[in-house]
């Protein structure tokens, strides 16, 4: 594919809108929208919830579980997952289900390199920190981490982990200097005023005087830190970025994070309470992924409550600004080992809802040997040839979502514009 320009990206999405059937949610441009990235780390098995696998004998499914639909979506129900079911009753019309992604490795951190990024290596920006940076001047924090999970790349500047005690709140209030092994008292606040604008002073008549290009790049993000350090001061007493141990408590604290103009993306990792690879199930499959999908539904279906009731920046409610992104980074073989467990399989699942999505469609499946199939966006029809449903479509398209040209980072990649509203 040749490399899109602005113009050809915002035909081809307007011409995607005229589409019978597809209803736009919102009116907030490309560049207004928001995003928050749930990370399900370790892989989860996409026949407990998005491919119903009923119909092919080399699957293990679980008991009591059960095809279900909401809308034109299927999904697999079952009696201990009530939070799922409730969450696709409530938004099948604003999600999208993109089944039997290929993922083309069954290494975890490969995998969440091809998944986020578009590359193996983990060296380019993952797909949050390329949408926050776009808009790096408009936000005190562009890409909030919840976790622990982000490529950075050389975009690290744009890029903000909360810690997992504290450590940013502590940051900002000077607890974090106080409780230091050699304590340093905060200056007052008169005293740290002046200590800033000399600072920024300071900064400003070196970038003056400095001629080498490497010197004034690093002097520029200096001099953006600084200023995103006094944004963040005035929201000190009012936003606590420690948000306890639970999804629910981290999808409040994100759509907080959101309302306020603090990020433009906020990446989340499941379960908060981290163990490593937590939805890695080489054993006892049915009751660790069953009891992880419960709680990382029933935090999904938090957060989209507080979207819906959050004004955003923009006037608008945060629903109609944000695009939210669910995804792991492998699925699981279709078969029970001995143990009970599952291993790695390279095709998973990924679900899209929010601003700009055309809600109620699923693309691609799984076939009879599990392999994932694609659907043909011109004929709506199973293609027959091996193409799957690919990261790099999923990358682009979240790009083109976020006014980013998807053609600078994949220029082969097409978006997915099916989903597109």
């Amino acid at each position: 594919m040749m490399k899109l320009s602005r113009r050809q990206l915002l035909a081809a999405l307007g011409a995607t809108a005229a589409l019978g059937g597809v209803r736009a949610r919102a009116a907030v441009s490309a560049s207004e929208r928001r995003f928050v990235f749930v990370l399900a780390n370790g892989g989860w098995d996409t026949t407990r919830v998005f491919t119903p696998s009923f119909d092919l004998p080399q699957v293990d499914m679980e008991e009591q579980a059960a095809a279900a639909t909401a809308g034109d979506l299927r999904f697999v129900d079952h009696p201990d997952r009530p939070s799922v079911r409730a969450f696709f009753e409530a938004y099948h019309s604003r999600l999208a289900l993109l089944n039997g992604m290929l993922v083309p490795s069954v290494a975890h951190e490969a995998c969440r390199g091809l998944l986020l990024t578009g590359g193996s290596a983990g060296t380019s920006p993952d797909w949050p920190t390329t949408l926050a940076a776009a808009r790096r001047d408009a936000f005190p924090l562009p890409h909030l981490v919840l976790g622990n999970v982000s490529f950075p790349g050389d975009l690290t500047e744009v890029t903000c982990r909360v810690g997992g005690d504290g450590q940013l709140d502590g940051l900002l209030d000077g607890s974090l200097i106080a409780d230091a092994d050699v304590p340093v008292e905060p200056p007052e606040a008169d005293a740290e005023a002046l200590l800033d604008a000399f600072t920024a002073d300071a900064v400003a008549r070196r970038l003056a005087q400095q001629p080498d290009p490497a010197w004034q790049a690093q002097l520029q993000d200096y001099d953006f830190a600084l200023a995103r350090a006094g944004d963040l001061k005035t929201q000190a007493g009012a936003l606590s970025f420690v948000a306890g141990g639970t999804m629910s408590a981290q999808a409040t604290l994100a759509a907080d994070v959101l309302a306020r103009g603090v990020s433009r993306c906020v990446s989340i990792e499941h379960p908060v309470i981290r163990g490593n690879h937590a939805w890695d199930s080489h054993s006892q499959n049915d009751t660790m992924q069953q009891n992880l999908f419960e709680d990382l539904f029933a935090g999904l279906v938090t957060l989209m409550e507080a979207l819906d009731t959050t004004a955003g920046p923009s006037g608008a409610t945060l629903a109609e600004e944000t695009v939210v992104v669910v995804l792991s980074e492998m699925g699981r073989t279709p078969w029970l080992t001995p143990s009970g467990g599952k291993d790695h399989w390279p095709y998973t699942s990924a679900l899209v809802l929010g601003s700009g999505i055309a809600g109620g469609r699923t693309l691609g499946g799984m076939d009879e040997s599990f392999y994932g199939w694609k659907l043909d966006p011109t004929t709506g029809e199973r293609r027959d040839d091996g193409v799957r449903l690919s990261f790099a479509e999923l990358g682009a398209t979240l790009m083109a979502l976020g006014d980013v040209d998807p053609g600078e980072r994949l220029p082969e990649a097409g978006l997915l514009e099916a989903i597109l509203s």
